[in-house]
């Protein structure tokens, strides 16, 4: 636990190393309709100081928590928004390979542009990289269990390091 809170917090602090991610995740985000990710400004950062974009937006949670008043064009904004973060986190894990690792609140601000909404992500210090293999598995995952094939989604969840201890039938 010790090394893994270490190894994450001198991610975290290692601005250079940000700068590069939002980089990289603007770069293979770019053809993700709806998602906004802030402009690394290099000519303004330096080793311990990362300028970005600033996003105008409203905070996630208080822009869902509004929806419901908005009527029934706030529940179909609701609908397209998540459906661009579940697109993009898919899109994320299963294509690219490249994850936003801490996708907390308050790193999704909700940007309404007159199309809809659109959402912003902030924060690239803690980012994970996938191995196509690893991507590969988890896809399988998700079909062998929707087609409910126990023996094979029982091997995958142990090829992907969990325990399928118990009944395997």
């Amino acid at each position: 636990l010790h090394r893994e809170l270490s190894r994450s917090l001198r991610e975290e602090l290692d601005l250079g190393g940000e700068a590069a991610n939002a980089l990289r995740f603007a770069r293979e985000s770019a053809g993700d309709p709806g998602v906004v990710v802030p402009r690394v400004h290099p000519e303004r950062s330096a080793g311990r100081v990362l300028c970005l974009e600033r996003i105008d937006g409203e905070r996630l949670p208080d822009w869902l928590a509004a929806c419901d008043g908005r009527g029934e064009r706030g529940l179909a904004e609701r609908d397209r928004l998540l459906g661009i973060l579940v697109r993009t986190t898919s899109a994320q894990i299963l294509e690219r390979g490249f994850l936003h690792a801490d996708p907390h609140p308050g790193n999704f601000l909700v940007v309404e542009k007159a199309h809809g909404p659109e959402l912003a992500i902030l924060d690239f210090g803690a980012v994970l990289e996938i191995p196509v293999a690893r991507r590969h598995a988890w896809a399988s995952l998700v079909l062998d269990g929707a087609a409910r094939d126990v023996p094979r989604t029982i091997a995958l969840l142990e090829a992907l390091g969990f325990s399928a201890g118990g009944d395997r039938t």
